[in-house]
């Protein structure tokens, strides 16, 4: 098992890698070297989080697969185009979800 990596500034993070950051999980998009305000939660093209299988609720920033099935806002939606979601690609709003 790999030893836990949190995320700070300075460190060569590979793709693939886990990182943690804020109480959240995060894959590593593109190796880069990690800097001062490029954290996960907003260096978007370089982070996704990782899924948590106890929670349903769709998310920002979260890699999304077809036949994936979320709930937003009350309803239950079916992934049909496999994507990482952002805000204006909520279920309901975009032809990614069913």
């Amino acid at each position: 098992m790999e030893p836990r990596i949190d995320w700070a500034p300075g460190q060569h993070l590979e793709a693939k890698k886990l990182v943690f950051y804020n109480n959240q999980t995060y894959k590593v998009l593109a190796t880069h070297t990690s800097l001062q305000g490029w954290a996960p939660d907003v260096a978007l093209s370089l982070f996704t989080l990782v899924k948590d299988p106890l929670k349903e609720e769709w998310v920002v920033q979260m890699e999304y697969f077809p036949g994936e099935f979320v709930l937003h806002q009350g309803k239950k939606y079916e992934c049909v185009i496999g994507h990482t979601s952002q805000t204006d690609w909520a279920p309901g709003k975009c032809g990614l979800w069913k």
